[in-house]
């Protein structure tokens, strides 16, 4: 008998049975939102109204508010604005301001924000902008 045969005699089948945890549900929904957050980013120079609805319709996605929904608001906010619909860029400025608290971290919220109000400033072209 060989050392092999000799080891295999002494262990126990049972003993190495593994369950193996099905993560593919949890892992799907992030991606499905990652894809969508993605593919509205692409539309953004040649369709940027299809890109808008796309990037609002990340957060809904969410099960909890989360980086992606934050993400897809910025965007949706910047195109809004871009096009001038200062109205509706506002109305998801505050929802955005809702994930700061509980969504994501302090110093993204805080860098996100300083970086979307400069930006902001910085293309504000008219009267109506400010």
């Amino acid at each position: 008998m060989s050392d092999d045969d000799d080891f295999m005699q002494d262990s126990d089948p049972d003993q190495y049975d593994f369950e193996y945890e099905d993560d593919d549900d949890e892992q799907g929904g992030d991606v499905d939102i990652e894809n969508k957050y993605y593919n509205a980013k692409q539309m953004k120079v040649d369709n940027p109204e299809e890109a808008i609805d796309e990037f609002l319709s990340v957060p809904a996605l969410e099960p909890e508010k989360g980086d992606w929904g934050f993400k897809g608001l910025k965007q949706a906010i910047k195109l809004e604005f871009k096009m001038k619909r200062y109205d509706k860029a506002i109305e998801h400025y505050q929802q955005l301001l809702t994930y700061v608290k509980s969504a994501i971290t302090r110093n993204y919220s805080e860098k996100s924000i300083n970086n979307m109000l400069d930006f902001i400033e910085k293309a504000a072209e008219d009267d109506e902008a400010y």
